[in-house]
């Protein structure tokens, strides 16, 4: 499906159609399918969601706050910065992020405090434009090379509760717990008293 979507056989009025045609009340996008951040692009699409009559809820981005080397850290978070005035221009409410990759070099130590520090700057971005990062343990994006640094659910967790009170939401995916050999239930129960203004994914 993502090589699909890259190579622009499935269109962003195609995934925007078919959402319609299910009856869904918004659609879900990747960033890749934005190929333009100029206003005379973005106007087009702002036509097209009103056009087909459905709103784009969410956009997924892939920063890669865990590289090793500092200067892709930086690169990484301005292009999420873009990202996510581009989303605003489209009047979306979320952007959902990930922490990063597990690349071999990045030690569980340093992803962590990478990942947490990168968030909470993007979140100040976020915040000024109106939107709404949400932060997911995902598996593994097409766009990556390595698996998402926090697939493994206690590196998750405990990057979850370091971005508490940062403006930075959940996306928890029990799909990805499950995939684990977890049950993603005990987690939840544990997990949502201090989660309550976190938004999850079922």
């Amino acid at each position: 499906m993502y090589e699909k979507i890259v190579s622009g056989e499935i269109t962003l009025h195609d995934w925007m159609k078919n959402a319609k045609r299910l009856g869904l009340d918004a659609a879900d996008i990747s960033t890749v399918m934005l190929k333009e951040h100029t206003p005379v692009y973005l106007n087009r699409v702002n036509r097209l969601i009103d056009e087909v009559g459905i709103p784009i809820a969410m956009a997924s981005a892939y920063p890669d706050f865990t590289h090793p080397d500092a200067l892709q850290r930086e690169r990484e978070l301005e292009y999420l910065r873009r990202d996510i005035a581009m989303c605003s221009e489209l009047r979306l409410q979320y952007v959902r992020v990930l922490a990063g990759q597990a690349h071999l070099e990045t030690s569980r130590e340093e992803g962590i405090r990478w990942a947490v520090e990168m968030l909470r700057r993007a979140a100040v971005t976020a915040a000024k434009f109106g939107v709404t990062l949400v932060y997911e343990n995902h598996f593994k994006p097409t766009a990556w090379e390595y698996v998402d640094f926090s697939f493994p659910i206690d590196i998750f967790l405990e990057i979850a509760l370091k971005i508490k009170g940062s403006g930075v939401k959940l996306n928890f995916d029990t799909g990805n717990v499950t995939a684990l050999g977890l049950d993603p239930i005990p987690i939840l129960k544990k997990y949502i008293p201090m989660w309550r203004q976190f938004i999850f994914q079922i």
